[in-house]
């Protein structure tokens, strides 16, 4: 059954991807098909098995002719845009450079399999360079207020239904044979709730007005993922706009309406039972439990470098290093040794030393070359806070994500916007 579904969706995108990609009367059509697709599609980790395989996602087909595209225009016109090329040349400079440190002091029982698997955050970051060069003029007349905020609205409608019957019926335990599913409280998370999230923080940078019910519509989807830190930090980017923005006056009712909403939330986790996403929230209450949590998380890169040579710490160990995961032990079909922890900072020092900055600086280059200054500063910011418990790179929803933040929700993509 899931390799019914995971073959069917990605000849659907891929024919998308060319239909959008080509002189056709419906490529408009198609890109709207592409994206109602990947936020309504239940692209989550409880059916990892029906949308994933050997890492490849069912929406990354639909970019399958942009590379075409790039490559034909590479080769035969000389036409390649200035950001897609610099952005490309730092890539292929820094996989090249760890590739002859690979060979001159190769990792010991590396596989070929996770040398890739590091390779992949990079060949998605300039996926993403593409999408946008490529869509830019389209997406701005497609992202609509009207195209958007009914997008939101389906997704809830979906979504809510989904949560509800995951929950009621314990339907995942259906889909899945992970024995975490089993244990752990249930959190509903697709590359779905991304639209909606990035729309908000993005009509909030603009000073676009928003009502109470698109609000709502975007924040409970993000209630059932569970995902502390996400929530997090669209809190904090939020405050620091709204604070940098804002009289005294004015940040004393802000304060004032966020303590009450607090309180409110509060109350709300505070009934939670075991089963419910609000109740890991219940954790943060004790910061014991949150050293304790973090310890737990950041023990296998401890564990790692503590057999590194001098030049190691400086240079890390290069493509295909991998972390043992205790807790992995006693799940079925997951390797032990895992390409990543949660912690994306702590993940790229152990491969590439010092030089982990050159993975965020390509994301920052990304984000400078469509977003305004403020905007690529609020969501830089994001993107910092998320990757201390997220290795989010190595996550199938980084791509969509990726695209979504340099997506026109906004007035201002431009290239010049450096």
């Amino acid at each position: 059954m899931d390799n019914i579904f995971y073959t069917s969706f990605s000849i659907i995108f891929f024919i998308l991807g060319v239909v959008s990609a080509s002189n056709l009367a419906y490529k408009e059509n198609a890109l709207k098909g592409f994206i109602y697709l990947t936020t309504l599609l239940p692209i989550t980790k409880v059916i990892l098995v029906y949308h994933l395989k050997y890492q490849v996602s069912i929406y990354y087909f639909f970019f399958i002719p942009l590379v075409f595209l790039f490559l034909r225009k590479a080769l035969f016109f000389r036409k390649v845009k200035r950001n897609t090329f610099d952005g490309l040349m730092l890539i292929l400079l820094f996989i090249i450079l760890y590739f002859i440190y690979f060979l001159i002091d190769p990792v010991k029982d590396v596989l070929a399999i996770n040398v890739l698997k590091d390779i992949k955050p990079f060949v998605l970051i300039f996926l993403s360079f593409l999408f946008i060069d490529y869509y830019k003029d389209k997406l701005k007349s497609i992202l609509t207020k009207r195209f958007c905020e009914r997008l939101i609205l389906y997704y809830f409608i979906i979504s809510t239904l989904f949560f509800y019957l995951l929950i009621k019926y314990n339907l995942h335990l259906v889909l899945t044979d992970d024995k975490y599913f089993t244990i752990n409280e249930f959190r509903y998370e697709t590359i779905g709730n991304y639209f909606g999230i990035i729309y908000l923080l993005s009509s909030i940078f603009q000073s676009k007005k928003l009502s109470l019910k698109i609000i709502l519509l975007v924040l409970l989807p993000t209630l059932y993922t569970g995902n502390r830190t996400l929530l997090f930090s669209i809190l904090v980017i939020i405050i620091i706009y709204y604070l940098s923005k804002l009289s005294l006056k004015k940040i004393k009712i802000f304060a004032s309406i966020f303590g009450f909403l607090f309180l409110i939330l509060s109350y709300f986790i505070n009934r939670a039972n075991e089963l419910s996403p609000l109740f890991r929230f219940q954790k943060l209450y004790k910061a014991e439990t949150i050293i304790e949590s973090l310890v737990n998380r950041y023990s296998p890169f401890i564990e790692t470098v503590k057999s590194y040579s001098i030049s190691e710490y400086f240079i890390g160990t290069g493509f295909g290093q991998t972390f043992f995961i205790p807790w992995f032990t006693w799940r079925d079909h997951i390797d032990d040794y895992n390409i990543y922890i949660d912690n994306l900072y702590l993940t790229l020092y152990a491969k590439y030393g010092v030089f982990f900055i050159v993975f965020f600086i390509l994301m920052y280059y990304y984000l400078a070359t469509y977003l305004s200054k403020q905007s690529r500063f609020y969501f830089f910011i994001m993107i910092l806070i998320i990757c201390i418990t997220n290795s989010m790179v190595y996550q199938f929803n980084f791509l969509w994500i990726f695209i979504l933040l340099a997506m026109p929700f906004r007035n201002d993509l431009e290239v010049s916007a450096r």
